[in-house]
């Protein structure tokens, strides 16, 4: 099992940019990336784990467990830091890829200054 504690994640809302990019003189489209907020983000939690030797490319299925303490006391839908949190872990190399994660809990658990995720993470079988 990994344990691991991280910065608040940002939310999918401010893990993608959105800009329009002209094709031709008449014809544009709209170009997503992840947004410099989340690359700032994967690339913190890249080093906390390495820190706290996590990067430990787990390949079966996972279960997580995900204990959020909020920055502050505003509605949230916890649910939107899914896809930062597990981007993040991925790159990390904490799991080969995020597809593995069979069973996730979220659990939302008061506010702390900054904000705060701690999550553990175990192979499980199916």
């Amino acid at each position: 099992m990994i344990n691991l504690t991280l910065p608040y994640p940002p939310t999918v809302n401010h893990y993608w940019k959105s800009s329009v990019k002209r094709v031709t003189a008449n014809k544009s489209r709209v170009v997503t990336r992840v947004s410099d907020q989340g690359k700032a983000f994967a690339e913190h939690v890249f080093w906390l784990v390495r820190e706290q030797k996590a990067n430990q490319k787990l390949q079966g299925n996972l279960k997580i467990e995900v204990n959020i303490y909020v920055p502050d006391n505003r509605r949230r839908d916890i649910d939107n830091l899914c896809k930062s949190l597990f981007d993040a872990l991925q790159k990390a190399g904490v799991y080969l890829d995020d597809t593995q994660i069979k069973d996730y809990r979220m659990i939302h658990c008061g506010v702390v200054k900054g904000g705060k995720v701690v999550l553990s993470i175990e192979e499980i079988e199916l």
